[in-house]
């Protein structure tokens, strides 16, 4: 069996017990492991999905997702509860948007 893979390696750390400190865009690091973005989902009833976005030591993204208990009674689940986490590679997209306005004009009439 080869050496583990980045990849291999974050879902070790999600499988873990410290999993929950890279939810947060903080400056930790954690095995070269840092956490770049924190996108919320919408609220349903007592919890929300959240997507993490995850810089590795060789400089690759990885976005995972975890649901976060929005109440005292409800715990959060960690993306390693109910099976192997969900790993995606992912890669930074920015786009331009252009905003029309219409607005009065002056001097007119």
């Amino acid at each position: 069996m080869g050496e583990k893979t980045e990849i291999d390696q974050l879902a070790e750390l999600l499988r873990g017990t410290y999993w929950h400190e890279l939810t947060d865009v903080e400056p930790y690091d954690i095995d070269g492991f840092t956490t770049v973005a924190r996108i919320n989902g919408e609220n349903r009833d007592w919890t929300r999905t959240v997507a993490i976005v995850t810089r590795g030591p060789s400089g690759q993204h990885y976005r995972w997702e975890f649901e976060e208990g929005l109440a005292e009674d409800h715990p959060d689940f960690g993306p390693a509860e109910y099976g192997d986490p969900d790993i995606t590679l992912v890669h930074q997209v920015t786009e331009t948007i252009t905003v029309t306005r219409w607005v009065a004009e002056e001097n007119h009439g």
